[in-house]
């Protein structure tokens, strides 16, 4: 009895180490985004992703698009944290992680990630990072 338990819970445990090694991302770079156009934008606030997009519609060699099956990739703003900075009478200064991958199989391929603590909206200097990047990638002026 003992036997037949150990191995349930070894089968069960073995399926949960397979199913978090598919969820685990693949690492690519900007050049991955080369000839994409279309993208959409995901944040965790409403503001956040006004910001991203009022940067985004600046650049108007990308797409817009509403859905997230209509993207070649997507575009997505966390905020992951922030910093008390006691010099500036304890004001706090937002983290902001932004990650642009794409879809396979399920699986994310992450093209370009930053993250940025900054007085001003890390959400618009993350997305001027992320169009510079892709403009430099692309061969485009700045």
């Amino acid at each position: 009895m003992f036997k037949l338990i150990f191995t349930l819970l070894a089968l069960v445990f073995g399926a949960f180490a397979v199913s978090a090694q598919e969820k685990l991302p693949e690492y690519g770079n900007i050049a991955d985004l080369t000839g994409m156009n279309k993208i959409y934008v995901s944040a965790d606030s409403t503001n956040s992703r006004k910001f991203i997009l009022d940067e985004l519609k600046k650049y108007p060699a990308l797409q817009l698009v509403t859905s997230p099956d209509e993207a070649e990739f997507i575009l997505e703003c966390k905020q992951t944290g922030h910093i008390i900075v006691p010099e500036i009478l304890g004001r706090e200064n937002p983290t902001f992680e932004m990650v642009a991958y794409t879809l396979k199989d399920g699986r994310r391929r992450v093209a370009w990630s930053e993250t940025k603590t900054s007085l001003r909206p890390a959400t618009s200097l993350l997305t001027r990072d992320f169009v510079k990047a892709l403009k430099k990638i692309r061969g485009e002026k700045k």
